[in-house]
């Protein structure tokens, strides 16, 4: 490319040169002549310039668009990858629970702490919040039996009459509230339900395993069940 500019400029510095002396081409005159040959050389210098510029434009156009391209794609995967690994972790911590529950004949308090690990660990993964406890309240009188939280001192000012009156007697199973997302077991066992409440990072945050987390609760009331008749059944035997 540097050739050619230097090409034609040498050309122009001998135009006068090679022009010939007191000669006349189509009525221009010697200097005429040169000062027009002068005056094409770099007219066409100016065109080669702007069509390299032009086509060097094209060129960084191009090579972003490849970036651009090669970013987006690069990011669908790692999104594509992390949406993967947890999807596995998810159905890999309901595969525990549901063997661990499967296997309740050789059920202990190591056995016990091991599926309410799971199931406060899966919770935590589909809600994304640091923030929930799973309450255990009885029908009847609307009272929290037991309430496992995933924070000492947490404290999620929802009603048991709420969850009672309009979740689960209405059959919704789940509600997305302003600051809250409160899933349900779907069945009670003895009078007792569970619920799993959820505090919203932000008002702007989404559920997406809404079934999964109604898994959840119902596993929750089924070892809560198991626990407090385990509990009953070794009262009774040490005290025949």
């Amino acid at each position: 490319m540097y050739w050619i500019y230097l090409a034609m400029f040498t050309f122009a510095i001998l135009v006068p040169d090679i022009v010939p002396e007191n000669k006349t081409l189509f009525f221009l005159k010697e200097e005429q002549l040169e000062e027009l040959s002068i005056f094409l050389l770099g007219f066409v210098a100016f065109l080669i310039f702007r069509f390299k510029e032009n086509q060097l434009n094209k060129n960084l156009e191009e090579k972003n668009s490849i970036r651009k391209e090669a970013y987006m794609i690069s990011k669908n995967l790692n999104n594509s990858y992390s949406y993967i690994g947890e999807t596995n972790r998810k159905l890999e911590i309901i595969k525990n629970i549901s063997t661990n529950l499967l296997d309740i004949s050789n059920f202990d308090s190591r056995k016990e702490k091991k599926i309410i690990d799971d199931i406060m660990e899966s919770v935590f993964i589909l809600g994304k919040s640091k923030k929930f406890v799973i309450r255990f309240i009885e029908l009847e009188s609307k009272k929290t039996q037991k309430e496992t939280k995933s924070k000492k001192g947490l404290l999620l000012k929802v009603s048991n009459e709420e969850i009672v009156e309009d979740i689960y007697k209405k059959k919704l199973g789940f509600i997305e509230k302003k600051y809250h997302f409160i899933t349900v077991s779907p069945k009670e066992i003895n009078g007792v339900i569970s619920a799993i409440i959820i505090s919203k990072n932000n008002q702007q945050q989404k559920m997406e395993d809404t079934e999964i987390m109604k898994s959840l609760s119902a596993f929750s009331l089924f070892l809560y069940y198991y626990s407090k008749n385990n509990e009953k059944n070794q009262v009774a035997g040490k005290n025949r």
